[in-house]
């Protein structure tokens, strides 16, 4: 029974394949899908979800397939590991990257460019639909094999130096441009004493809970993110997405052990909106 809908998944499969545009040109193919996922970045993750509010890893995969190439992709990661053939060369833009997560292939991403996909994460450093690089030790090591669902257009050779530039637009560098202006702002600090951040201040110590407080003065912004990047070793680490509304702020809390010093950046979408360095001793 089961080799049986591996034959009709596969079938499926062939026949859409077989209606997709190839009067595309592999730029325009390539520029779609990172618009696509870019649409998708800093979606929470949510078991069986399939919208913007939520959504897990092989329903984001189905969504961006199904708009980019228009191709309904079976809804689960079992499923969809079955189709397409084995990538055995470099990777291209598209390719499933399947991953070992719980002793079985349990979960799927979209390879972009470089050592780069987005997916949508439950487990690892990042949750959500997140850009992850495949030399991070979390996916290194559990990266199991690519499919390859598509094959692009050849290069062209008077584009062929545009992709990447291209590429760099839509998926916007780990560095976001900060914004400037007054519109949100994060201060740091020891106490919080009754819901305001007091004793503001830049040096801590590994023993330090660190308390944070963003304030968010600007309509257009509805949630963010913190990042912390150790600009000594330029690892970096992102909290949880949360939603702050106009005229409001919102506190927590973080622990940062080892000595040197950290930007603590604030972040919407892809943008940068506020930083504060600060040192531990």
């Amino acid at each position: 029974m089961r080799q049986i809908l591996k034959i009709i998944i596969l079938v499926v499969f062939l026949i859409q394949l077989s209606c997709i545009n190839a009067e595309k040109s592999r730029s325009e193919i390539v520029k779609e899908l990172f618009e696509s996922v870019e649409e998708w970045m800093g979606t929470p993750y949510i078991y069986g979800g399939a919208s913007r509010s939520g959504i897990d890893c092989s329903g984001f995969t189905g969504k961006v397939y199904e708009k980019v190439f228009g191709i309904s992709l079976p809804r689960s990661v079992r499923a969809q590991k079955e189709i397409g053939e084995i990538v055995t060369d470099k990777l291209q833009p598209g390719d499933l990257l399947f991953f070992n997560i719980d002793g079985s292939i349990s979960h799927v991403g979209i390879f972009v460019f470089g050592d780069k996909f987005i997916h949508a994460a439950s487990a690892g450093p990042n949750l959500g639909v997140v850009k992850c690089s495949l030399e991070e030790n979390y996916y290194k090591e559990r990266y199991a094999f690519a499919k390859r669902l598509i094959k692009l257009p050849a290069y062209q050779k008077e584009t062929e130096e545009k992709e990447k530039p291209e590429i760099n637009d839509i998926i916007k560098p780990d560095e976001p441009e900060i914004i400037p202006g007054n519109s949100a702002e994060i201060n740091t600090g020891l106490v919080v004493l009754n819901g305001s951040l007091t004793d503001i201040g830049e040096k801590f110590t590994g023993n330090d809970t660190i308390y944070y407080e963003v304030k968010n003065n600007n309509s257009k912004f509805k949630t963010f993110k913190i990042t912390i990047t150790s600009l000594d070793t330029g690892s970096t680490k992102d909290l949880y997405l949360f939603g702050v509304t106009v005229g409001s702020r919102q506190n927590g809390k973080i622990q940062l052990k080892n000595k040197g010093k950290y930007k603590i950046s604030l972040i919407t979408g892809n943008s940068r909106i506020a930083e504060k360095i600060i040192e531990i001793n």
